[in-house]
């Protein structure tokens, strides 16, 4: 089976985003026997082809890296329609956005291949909260997101022969949003190496580095410094934690941090709280097991529209228990004084303070009850081969054109 992906990427090393779902599904269909071929927009630094880890890489040297635009999409098309001559395809995958031209495309030419979408965030969540949120780039996104829903979504989401989301709440927005065959969304989470993301001691020398303790209470942040992650509900809620558990320390891993260093490292001082916080920037994924491995807790907030978070799925089968907010995506994922602590949206530091404060003070015999089940829980829910197995699954089925039972 030869797949396409339609997608837009950072570079060929970024760290999580978009970047490491379509690696991660990608090497699924190599490593099944399948040949992957990638069509996005054009990369500042790289050639028009590029093959990595056995797939290959189309950057359409005529467009703008990161926009899809309409420059994008007549380019994206001919490009397609050109290797599907040399070689065909037997598959299409629309990641996010990127594929839509080509799904409005089997509208006029029946005989191309069936086309499956992988959606991250429903629209309407997402136009909820910038709604919310009423900034002038907020509200420049609210446009664009509308566009989408009324001019691509709504016209030709029923062309889609599947649609595969990554948890039932996520499948519930989908399905209220009516663009989309009910029979044909199916729900595969996200999965990870559960023997490689294990619980461990962390090396001694990050101690040194980090200039921490054995002794310390840790708390780590992990994610990109944008204020709908909470990072400054995190750094305020700390201002309350140092009063209440001793040898506190705030461990924050930012990825694409240079546009926000500056503010955070300004919002740190403000606080008073220099001592307390280590900020590391742009940590390999491959990485991140050693500081799962050295904290206590991983604290996540989110405050604008969430998927189904990496980081909380890597943190959990660390057996980190967790401290995250009670969005609907975010409930399917870790359940309340279970696997860690759902705080309220609404309360933002106050309620994360509460929780952090909490989960630092327990005993031990009480804190590895919540270790314990976050481990579980991440194999249960969250391993690789499950999600690989049915992802491939259900692929397969398209180009068969078999109808698959929904679990």
């Amino acid at each position: 089976m030869r797949v396409c992906f339609f997608s837009r990427l950072v570079s060929l090393h970024a760290l999580g985003g978009m970047q490491r779902d379509l690696d991660i599904r990608a090497n699924w269909l190599i490593e099944r026997g399948h040949e992957v071929d990638v069509i996005t927009t054009r990369h500042p630094t790289l050639p028009a082809r590029v093959e990595k880890d056995g797939i290959h890489f189309h950057f359409l040297q005529e467009t703008r890296p990161l926009k899809q635009d309409r420059i994008w999409r007549e380019q994206s098309i001919r490009a397609f329609l050109n290797l599907h001559k040399e070689h065909p395809f037997d598959l299409v995958i629309c990641v996010g956005g990127g594929g839509w031209q080509y799904v409005r495309l089997r509208t006029k030419m029946k005989n191309i291949p069936p086309a499956v979408m992988f959606m991250q965030t429903p629209l309407l969540p997402t136009l909820r909260y910038l709604l919310h949120n009423p900034t002038p780039i907020n509200l420049a996104k609210t446009a664009r997101y509308l566009y989408y829903f009324l001019f691509w979504n709504r016209r030709y989401g029923h062309y889609l022969d599947a649609v595969i989301v990554l948890s039932n709440a996520i499948r519930l927005f989908t399905l209220s949003e009516n663009t989309f065959r009910s029979d044909r969304i199916y729900v595969v989470s996200n999965g990870i190496d559960t023997n490689y993301f294990s619980p461990g001691d962390a090396p001694s020398h990050l101690y040194q580095k980090l200039n921490i303790t054995p002794q310390d209470r840790i708390a780590l942040w992990v994610g990109r410094l944008s204020k709908h992650k909470g990072w400054v509900e995190c750094l305020e809620a700390s201002l309350e934690v140092i009063t209440q558990v001793s040898n506190y320390r705030l461990i924050v891993i930012a990825a694409e941090a240079e546009r926000d260093r500056q503010e955070f490292l300004q919002l740190v001082c403000r606080l008073g709280i220099e001592n307390y916080v280590r900020l590391i920037e742009d940590v390999p994924n491959q990485d991140l097991l050693n500081y799962y491995r050295l904290a206590h807790i991983l604290v996540a907030p989110f405050y604008g529209p969430e998927a189904q978070p990496w980081v909380l799925i890597e943190a959990m089968a660390c057996g980190l228990p967790i401290v995250t907010n009670d969005n609907p995506p975010i409930v399917d994922m870790v359940r309340h004084m279970e696997e860690g602590v759902l705080c309220s949206t609404a309360l933002k530091s106050k309620s994360l303070s509460r929780a952090m404060i909490y989960l630092l003070s327990l005993g031990n015999l009480e804190y590895m009850g919540y270790v314990h089940r976050a481990r579980e829980r991440a194999i249960s829910q969250f391993d690789e081969s499950r999600s690989r197995s049915r992802t491939i699954e259900i692929l397969e089925a398209v180009v068969r054109r078999v109808t698959l039972a929904h679990p």
